[in-house]
């Protein structure tokens, strides 16, 4: 079964909105949330751990580079002309290889059944991808070097920010979507995330291909939705081969 996806080359123009993507935005706006990078009219919504960033941090420009970017997000969603996914894909390709985003363009295009490239990101086309939680950190190991108080501080923030953002995913937009790929690892369990009731989905099965490399199943009516690692480094092709034929049989896509 090939699934049939929205294509979005250039823009998404404000017009093509859904109603219940604007009162996503309206939320985020009012909240001040991070909303997304890619195309709203898709059936496929990725959800990563955080924001990422290559540059080290003190908590207060964790705190400064959170807030800029979530407004920059919100802009540019709000803009009169639509969003400019074309800019965005040519932004990240410029800077230079992405692990996770590579991942990403080789799940998607197994869950899609054709292959979309491999350079220029394309899956940002077919797929909505928002993550867990919009504060910044450089990477996973960052909290390690931090001293308890600073630790403590941000682990704070974290917990009252993806408090926000599971109001967020309960929204109808994001349960709506027939495919959901969390792929966020250990933070459901850590910031105590409960995946069933947030999308309406009912835990199935486990799988672990390797060491590190896992995928949890959950399915509810007329939707599929997989949890597995962060897809950064270290991510199998098997991981990501199962996962993306898993979407594509199981799910209720068009």
């Amino acid at each position: 079964m090939q699934i049939t996806m929205e294509y979005a080359e250039n823009k998404i123009n404000v017009t093509d909105y859904s109603i219940d993507f604007n009162n996503v935005i309206k939320h985020c706006t009012d909240n001040q949330l991070f909303i997304d990078e890619d195309n709203p009219n898709s059936k496929i919504l990725i959800i990563g751990k955080e924001i990422g960033s290559s540059m080290p941090y003190t908590i207060d420009d964790i705190i400064t580079n959170s807030v800029r970017d979530v407004q920059r997000n919100i802009e540019s969603w709000t803009g009169p002309t639509g969003y400019p996914i074309y800019t965005i894909k040519m932004n990240v390709f410029n800077h230079g290889r992405n692990p996770t985003w590579t991942n990403y363009q080789k799940l998607v295009s197994t869950i899609i059944g054709y292959d979309i490239g491999h350079n220029n990101y394309d899956f940002l086309d077919y797929c909505f991808i928002t993550e867990m939680c919009d504060i910044h950190l450089p990477n996973s190991n960052f909290v390690k070097t931090l001293n308890t108080n600073e630790r403590k501080n941000l682990n704070g923030l974290r917990i009252e920010n993806v408090r926000k953002r599971t109001e967020l995913f309960k929204m109808s937009f994001f349960r709506g979507f027939p495919i959901i790929i969390m792929a966020c690892g250990h933070y459901p369990k850590d910031f105590k995330f409960d995946i069933e009731s947030v999308f309406g989905v009912e835990y199935g099965k486990t799988e672990n291909i390797s060491t590190g490399n896992f995928y949890s199943i959950y399915c509810g009516d007329f939707k599929i939705l997989i949890h597995t690692r962060q897809m950064s480094s270290g991510v199998s092709n098997a991981l990501i081969s199962e996962v993306g034929i898993n979407c594509r049989f199981n799910s209720y896509s068009d």
